[in-house]
């Protein structure tokens, strides 16, 4: 089966990366959009719950320079596999400009997908617009309209863990971003810097500890004639940890022990409440193979001293990562190398 992984702008060679980890396969890369190749629905759902930098995952109905190129009697899909004898769908067009050029694109669509499968699949689908079994996505990019069914139904980088937020929360796929770009690697001893919610903590344990991303609760998979529950990836046991999280505000830490229970990671992530000037008092010289500290506007004037703890508890070739909404002007020092 073609697969398609919609990811956000600038995640293409991340995902890329995931596609070989996970399933140890090549793809193709288009804009927000990553093609890929599965054997069976046993290895698209080890990627579902896997996967860090998918926004959706969609079992591809092809791609298309003009609308009217579609003919989905021409696909080789497994259609009697995945939808029920009686189901109702949703057609959503993406990266279109202008509700009323969306709205047209998807009656075009629709008016091609409905026909086929009442008469040509002797299936009995149902329009609906509010709470669809289905959700069929167009996404266009500069060059071709690509068309797939979501597996999920709904987008995944929000994450369902990210209940107690901070005011400069990040999703899910932006966090898992920064701790894959930082060239983190699993068995290595990570330290994240003012966590605000622990949403970056909580993607480095789910990467680090290779544990199930996505709940399945309320799935469209859910609703596969062929579903079975042992397609689920199994968690794998954990006896070292190996990331560390600490934040100077109490509520700060609160909320993110109440997202790492959620996303099932607790018991991965040692998160603290410390003072910036406790981590020479806290940890060893040269504990850590890597540092991410998260930057806002107050924690600007407190740079120097960021700068100072991060070299003392970093190996002496260890890798130091700030992550801030704005430049901070920072020019190389005798303590590390920009």
């Amino acid at each position: 089966m073609q697969c398609l992984s919609l990811v956000n702008l600038g995640l293409e060679k991340i995902c890329q990366q995931e596609v070989k980890e996970i399933l140890k396969l090549k793809s193709i890369a288009d804009e927000q959009v990553i093609e890929f190749s599965v054997k069976d629905t046993k290895s698209l759902f080890t990627f579902l719950f896997c996967s860090q930098t998918a926004r959706r995952i969609l079992l591809s109905f092809g791609h298309y320079k003009e609308l009217e190129e579609i003919d989905f009697s021409k696909l080789d899909f497994p259609w009697k596999d995945i939808f029920p004898a009686t189901f109702s769908f949703k057609v959503e067009v993406e990266n279109v400009k202008g509700m009323d050029n969306r709205i047209e694109i998807a009656q075009k669509i629709a008016s091609k997908l409905f026909p086929f499968l009442e008469k040509k699949q002797q299936l009995h689908p149902v329009l609906e617009l509010k709470k669809p079994d289905f959700l069929v996505v167009v996404y266009k990019t500069e060059t071709q309209y690509h068309l797939g069914l979501d597996i999920t139904g709904g987008e995944l980088n929000s994450r369902q863990y990210r209940i107690f937020t901070h005011q400069a929360s990040m999703k899910g796929d932006l966090a898992y971003f920064f701790v894959r770009i930082s060239g983190y690697k699993v068995g290595e001893k990570l330290l994240l810097g003012l966590v605000k919610d622990g949403t970056m903590a909580i993607e480095a344990a789910l990467f680090a500890y290779q544990q199930p991303v996505h709940k399945i609760q309320h799935q469209s998979f859910l609703k596969f004639p062929g579903y079975a529950t042992e397609m689920m990836t199994k968690m794998k046991a954990v006896s070292t940890n190996h990331v560390f999280a600490f934040d100077d505000r109490y509520p700060s830490i609160v909320a993110s022990r109440k997202n790492a229970v959620l996303a099932g990671v607790k018991e991965l992530i040692d998160f603290q409440k410390y003072e910036l000037d406790e981590l020479d008092t806290r940890f060893d010289a040269g504990q850590f193979d890597r540092a991410l500290f998260h930057i806002t506007t107050k924690d600007e004037p407190r740079l120097n001293e960021i700068l100072y703890q991060a070299h003392y508890i970093l190996k002496k070739k260890g890798i130091f990562m700030l992550v801030s909404f704005k430049d901070l002007g920072l020019d190389d020092s005798d303590k590390f190398l920009l």
